[in-house]
């Protein structure tokens, strides 16, 4: 990723975009919606090193879903609290942190 294509994503994006939220509210932010959305458990522990994924279902998905991405269209991901799930995406398929941008 070219260094103008890294701060164009970290510029507010104009118009729609894909966000994903990974987030520890797990099933109470969902009696507020009224749309049936995937949820995907999370990590239980932190990282146990910087080389080491946490496998779960939330990182898998994730690490799949940000394939049908790219730098120029990215799949924006707000994390509220631990961002395991996330280090461990970029652990599992490294090329996918250039389709996302954290948030």
């Amino acid at each position: 990723m070219t260094n103008e294509q890294r701060i164009k994503n970290l510029s507010v994006p104009q118009g729609r975009v894909d966000v994903l939220l990974d987030t520890d509210a797990y099933f109470k932010l969902l009696s507020l919606l009224d749309e049936k959305i995937d949820v995907f458990k999370g990590s239980e522990m932190y990282l146990e090193n910087e080389n080491t994924p946490v496998i779960s279902p939330a990182a898998q998905d994730l690490a799949e879903r940000v394939k049908n991405y790219s730098p120029e269209n990215p799949l924006y991901v707000v994390s509220i609290g631990a961002i395991t799930n996330i280090a461990s995406e970029i652990l599992l398929n490294p090329e996918v942190a250039k389709n996302s941008v954290v948030i």
